[in-house]
């Protein structure tokens, strides 16, 4: 696995680019010790592909593919044959997965993403997918996320029922857990400034009292905007959303004490001006 990014939870998807390799046995291509001058395993150009047979691999979660063009210095195909008949057929390929991102613990939340690997048309008893055993089956090269930490990823298989038959599947998984350095410098410092902003409001001048609350009502909506562009439309209540409905909830505290104060003040000014009227 050689790059991950752009995991997104609007599109519910993230990029892959691996090189992919996947090795049968075709007993019709096994050959003498005698030809090719004694090699037990010869390379093939990438062009004899065309003319072996080859599983119909394809990737059920798929929804986009970024492959390069073919032949190009981008995508190679490398091929090799050995002398009992076993193909090694390696590519480069660059992906679009589906993943469904649980956000309910958001931003401390972990996803797990699959990629899934079965044949197209063979049923389990024509062909079976197995990860191989003398070499470790997923390799990943040093991956940086801006958002998530890769904390597992390992490999399983299992048979996969449908109307047409029963078909082998491998899988890939990767266990993503989020960084939440930047929904704290975005969202949760910026709100719990807001929130002791709208507190020491109380204890400023009646007179800019109102105008500070109403500044920090545009504050928080517009906080509340940008929160909801990064986010997807989802049906359940996430953590975020609990902790920025508790930060409303004490601004409306604050407005409800502002304006409480506010009438009081004006009250007792009207009883002060109407008692200097009576008795003067």
């Amino acid at each position: 696995m050689s790059n991950i990014r752009d995991i997104s939870e609007v599109t519910m998807d993230y990029c892959v680019e691996m090189f992919y390799r996947e090795s049968w046995r075709d007993e019709r291509l096994q050959y003498g010790d005698n030809l090719f001058r004694n090699k037990s395993e010869i390379a093939l150009h990438e062009s004899y592909v065309n003319y072996l047979w080859q599983p119909d691999t394809f990737i059920p979660n798929a929804v986009g593919s970024k492959n390069p063009r073919a032949q190009s210095i981008a995508h190679r195909d490398l091929l090799r044959l050995r002398n009992n008949g076993s193909i090694l057929h390696s590519r480069r390929v660059s992906l679009v997965l589906t993943c469904a991102i649980n956000l309910m613990l958001f931003p401390f939340d972990s996803s797990l993403c699959k990629i899934g690997f079965e044949s197209y048309g063979y049923v389990s008893d024509q062909v079976r997918y197995a990860w191989a055993n003398s070499i470790d089956p997923i390799q990943l090269f040093p991956i940086a996320l801006p958002d998530f930490v890769i904390k597992e990823a390992y490999v399983t298989s299992r048979l996969e029922s449908y109307s047409t038959g029963t078909y082998s599947r491998l899988y890939i998984c990767f266990l993503f857990s989020r960084t939440p350095a930047f929904c704290f410098l975005q969202i949760i410092v910026p709100t719990s400034a807001v929130v002791v902003a709208a507190w020491t409001a109380l204890w400023n001048d009646q007179e800019t009292e109102f105008q500070d609350m109403i500044s920090i009502i545009l504050a928080i909506i517009l906080l509340l905007f940008s929160y909801n562009e990064m986010m997807a439309r989802v049906s359940y209540i996430k953590s975020m959303d609990i902790y920025l409905g508790k930060d409303i909830n004490i601004l409306g505290i604050s407005i409800a004490i502002t304006t409480v104060s506010i009438f009081q003040l004006q009250k007792a000014c009207h009883y002060l001006t109407t008692s200097r009227t009576v008795y003067g």
